[in-house]
């Protein structure tokens, strides 16, 4: 009977719901995982900015002029990012980099001046920037960071929970989410948006499905 009741509680803990009787070659049984995110960046803050330094109407690289290049290879969480300018900027803002899986992907952001305009992709690291053709003359764009963070794991987008504490007042004050944390809208992107705002002396706890084991 012990050893029945440790399996039982390990059952529970990993969140598999279900066996198969053979080997069908479909989807692994579904699993239960939790990440915790500490201290998240919120969101459009600790932005890095690019001088759009070229000839009105000419697309270019944004390798010049970025004075914080440490966000660009060191994002806090893997999350979507946003873009605003200074100026009357109405471009395509093309991010390439790495997702939370180490794939290599971009997104083109259409900035609308000083309104912050979020991307859906989440990235792990940036690795360049571009932009299309423009008008408005020399002026700077900012890359920051969204309010979408990405979970560890290919989630199936059901039964997702959350929870959120004030770090240092550590997990036993954890206070489950009234309104659940969504899944990210576009397909193929593995990320969530809590009801709590996104906050650096905050922790995030996300549970969700995935048939992914690694």
């Amino acid at each position: 009977m012990a050893g029945f009741m440790k399996m039982k509680g390990l059952a529970a803990t990993l969140g598999i719901g279900s066996t198969k009787a053979a080997n069908t070659g479909a989807a692994l049984v579904n699993m239960r995982y939790t990440d915790v995110i500490a201290d998240p960046h919120a969101a459009s803050t600790n932005a890095a900015s690019c001088h759009l330094l070229g000839t009105a109407g000419a697309g270019q690289l944004l390798t010049t002029g970025v004075t914080t290049p440490t966000v660009f290879n060191d994002i806090d969480f893997p999350r979507n990012l946003v873009v605003w300018a200074d100026g009357a900027c109405t471009s395509a803002i093309t991010i390439t980099g790495t997702s939370q899986f180490d794939a290599v992907i971009s997104e083109a952001i259409a900035c609308n001046g000083a309104a912050i305009i979020a991307g859906t992709k989440i990235f792990k690291t940036i690795t360049g920037v571009s932009c299309a053709a423009y008008t408005g003359g020399a002026q700077t764009v900012y890359i920051g960071v969204g309010s979408i963070l990405g979970t560890s794991r290919i989630m199936n987008g059901l039964c997702i929970d959350g929870a959120v504490y004030t770090t240092a007042s550590g997990a036993s004050t954890a206070v489950q989410e009234t309104t659940r944390p969504v899944k990210a809208p576009t397909a193929a992107v593995y990320g969530v948006t809590f009801n709590t705002a996104l906050a650096a002396s905050k922790t995030y706890l996300v549970s969700y499905g995935s048939s992914e084991v690694r």
